[in-house]
């Protein structure tokens, strides 16, 4: 009896405790699975350096090339093996996967060995087989149609299917006829690695094990990152002896680091494994992976019940079957998920459209409360939007659903938290309706959240033997495998449906988009509050100005009606004059002050001109034609020294900003040698700046901002409303753009107004 015979026959002994279960687990993991140091011995085994010098030999070496392993180490490749002529080994070259050749032995017979070659860290490996029928010896070593053609078949097999499940059906069929193995069967991992057999082929005693499940133990995680990147795993015989290898010494006289044995063909398995194979009756076994996105999504296991080796070649071409599948099984996944995608998000923008007309967010969303649990798949929801908390349907009270919220923005990642079982999850947090099983949650804010609610669901889950008993330790406390594989039935409670990738794809697509709605809406928010601020601010600053701009002019009127009343009453006629010219003027300036104050609160409302094409230079040939008089009496110049844009907006708004630029710039800047105004243009990639430039006396840089606000008057020497620049801003603004002072260097003022090329509707 040799020791797989032993460990599968030893009686089961005490089943260990969660705890216990873990450490065992441990325990495989530690088991060197990438460096047994030994192969299985249908084949036979050599390393070689870069100088083609042979460092380790399998100890079977003398049985396929009639050199002994002791007399091969530290021996050229070429004094035991003869490679096929015109083909060019060079070891240093990174090869992805393996070679195949024909290579023939130097002592002994001249049989064919098949010889696969693959590089590992600093040595090349070669493994070698006996050819199992004549081939030919050319450099790449085989008959293409013959590596290829399973998976041709496999392919013309598959066309048109598209789910993943028939998929896995066809190809545990064709696989099986293939082979020829009595048993093949395609193995689904779920998130935590528990397995699933989602179809099967039977042809003899093996099995069934359709729709069994076998937990994550069963296949340990080193192991599951050994399919990684080894894509087929053989062998030939769970019962062989292990062939040891022979290794030589570094220069230094150091022994050699153990060999990396990955992606070895004739890598020797786990003698737990091998236990496990005996006691589900298999004696060899097949298993070729299958990744996706770089995740092992899942296995086809063959299974035989006497010992079958298969060729390298054999080997080699279930490799580009397992890519073939691999690649087959995510084109379907990805199908299936966008069409559910799909669906989904036909509710998520139905739900959107109707946020984004709302006035309302948290009213919007409690009506909306039917459509969210439906696009979740969920039995009811709980939302809490700073101090507002409401729920619809399933959901728990509103207390246990801010202790709730308060625990799922401690463990969120990413502002989302999926559980199927708060009971299991989150045991500190006690809910009364003991219906609630599963929630997922989504945070958009510190204290905001929409958390959606899954009853729960009892659940009968069928097993490949007991779960619980994996692996135990037998008397001498060695581990041992589960010996039974016969079906075992679960009964879970607690537990809700688990959320899918495409529950979890919805929720984070509808998170982000929700989360920049609401970014969206406080900002809006905020700007909203600074705009009323500063309307509140200048109806404050309006009132108090305009009281007394008005109450200047009416006392100044009252008081000469005063004075006029007294000498019409003495009779001193002759000074009437004056006394009714100070009343007019007065009158005047209140006119005056509320035909701008009205004009200027004309700006931007509805109603009056379109928008439409303007061209600017019209408008200001027109302004300054109709200020000619005044031009004139100020002996001063106006010239237009760029051409000016054409731009979608209102005329009568341009015309008020030339006519209050330029007057202001003929009362206060036109008294000095230089009586020059200019208004150019400077054009750039998105926007036009519009200058009016004059030489006065300007206004120092300190005041320009004050300068541009309402009722503010830098000048108070001259006659003025303060309403001018003012209006200028508020235009300008209102279409887009923007305005600013400058005070160039050789004196005067430079009314700077930017305006964006591609205008924005005035309307």
């Amino acid at each position: 009896m040799n020791d797989i015979d032993e460990l599968a026959a030893r009686p089961p002994g005490r089943f260990p405790g969660e705890a216990e279960l873990e450490a065992m687990m441990r325990e495989c993991a530690s088991e060197p699975i990438r460096t047994p140091g030994s192969i299985q011995p249908h084949g036979a085994l050599l390393a070689v350096d870069d100088a083609l010098r042979i460092t380790r030999a399998s100890r079977n070496l003398a049985e396929f090339t009639g050199v002994a392993a002791e007399a091969a180490v530290g021996q050229p490749l070429d004094a035991v093996l003869r490679l096929p002529e015109g083909y060019r080994f060079d070891p240093t070259q990174p090869r992805r996967g393996a070679t195949v050749i024909v290579a023939r032995p130097r002592g002994g017979d001249d049989r064919p060995l098949r010889t696969a070659l693959h590089r590992a860290g600093e040595e090349t490996i070669l493994e070698f087989a006996p050819a199992g029928e004549p081939r030919s010896e050319s450099a790449d070593g085989g008959r293409w149609d013959e590596s290829y053609g399973l998976a041709g078949h496999l392919m013309e097999r598959t066309r048109g299917v598209t789910e993943v499940e028939t998929l896995c059906e066809i190809a545990t069929e064709v696989v099986r006829a293939q082979i020829g193995f009595d048993h093949v069967m395609a193995y689904r991992f779920d998130e935590e690695f528990n397995g699933e057999v989602v179809a099967e082929s039977r042809g003899g005693a093996l099995g069934p094990y359709l729709g069994l499940r076998y937990p994550a133990s069963d296949i340990p995680e080193q192991a599951r990152a050994l399919y990684l990147t080894t894509q087929v795993r053989a062998m030939a015989d769970v019962s062989y002896e292990p062939v040891d290898l022979l290794a030589d010494r570094l220069p230094d006289g150091t022994d050699r680091p153990p060999l990396d044995m990955s992606g070895c063909r004739l890598r020797s398995m786990s003698p737990i494994h091998r236990a496990y194979l005996r006691n589900m009756r298999v004696s060899a076994s097949l298993v070729l992976s299958i990744v996706c996105d770089d995740r092992l999504w899942g296995l086809i296991a063959c299974h035989h019940a006497t010992p079958r080796a298969l060729s390298l070649d054999a080997v080699q071409s279930m490799a580009l079957v397992s890519e073939m599948i691999s690649i087959r099984v995510q084109m379907l996944e990805e199908a299936r998920l966008r069409r559910r995608l799909t669906a989904r998000f036909a509710s998520r923008n139905a739900i959107l459209d109707r946020l984004h007309s709302a006035d309302d967010l948290v009213a919007e969303l409690a009506q909306s409360a039917e459509r969210l649990t439906e696009m979740m798949r969920a039995d009811g929801l709980a939302v809490r939007f700073g101090d507002d908390v409401w729920t619809s349907g399933l959901a728990p009270e509103r207390e246990e659903v801010d202790r709730l919220m308060d625990r799922f923005g401690d463990r969120s990642r990413d502002g989302l938290y999926f559980t199927e079982s708060l009971r299991h999850d989150l045991p500190d947090v006690a809910i009364a309706d003991a219906g609630i099983a599963g929630a997922a949650a989504m945070q958009f804010r510190e204290r905001d959240f929409i958390v959606f609610f899954r009853e729960e669901q009892a659940r009968s889950i069928r097993w490949g033997g007991d779960p619980h008993k994996a692996v135990s330790r037998d008397a001498a406390g060695r581990l041992r495998p589960r010996a039974s594989f016969a079906e075992w039935v679960e009964q879970v409670e607690g537990l809700s449906r688990p959320w899918t990738e495409v529950d979890r794809r919805t929720a984070d697509d509808f998170q982000k988009a929700l989360a920049v709605f609401v970014l969206r809406r406080t900002r809006e928010l905020k700007e909203l509050n600074r705009r009323l601020r500063q309307k509140t601010d200048e109806i404050e600053q309006f009132v108090y100005s305009a009281s007394h701009d008005l109450k200047s002019p009416l006392v100044t009127a009252q008081g000469f009606l005063g004075v006029l009343r007294e000498d019409i009453a003495a009779g001193r006629y002759d000074e009437l004059t004056d006394s009714i010219g100070r009343i007019e003027r007065a009158t005047e300036t209140m006119g005056s002050f509320i035909r701008d104050l009205l004009a200027f609160s004309q700006i931007g409302r509805a109603g009056g001109e379109e928008p439409s094409l303007v061209d600017w230079n019209e408008v200001a040939a027109e302004v300054i034609e109709g200020l000619a008089p005044q031009i004139a009496a100020r002996e001063a110049t106006v010239e237009v020294v760029d051409r000016l844009p054409t731009l979608l907006c209102r005329p009568q708004d341009v015309f008020r900003v030339f006519d209050n630029l330029l007057r202001n710039s003929l009362k206060y800047a036109c008294e000095g040698e230089v009586r020059r105004i200019e208004i150019g243009c400077r054009s750039q990639p998105v926007e036009h700046v519009v200058t009016v430039r004059d030489w006065g006396g300007g206004i120092p840089p300190e005041y320009h901002a004050k300068a541009m606000q309402l009722f503010q008057r830098v000048h108070t020497q001259k006659e003025g409303t303060g309403i001018g620049l003012a209006s200028v801003a508020k235009i300008v603004e209102l279409i887009g753009g923007r305005v600013w002072l400058e005070s160039p260097p050789d004196g005067g003022l430079a009314v700077r107004m930017a305006l964006p090329r591609d205008f924005p509707d005035a309307s």
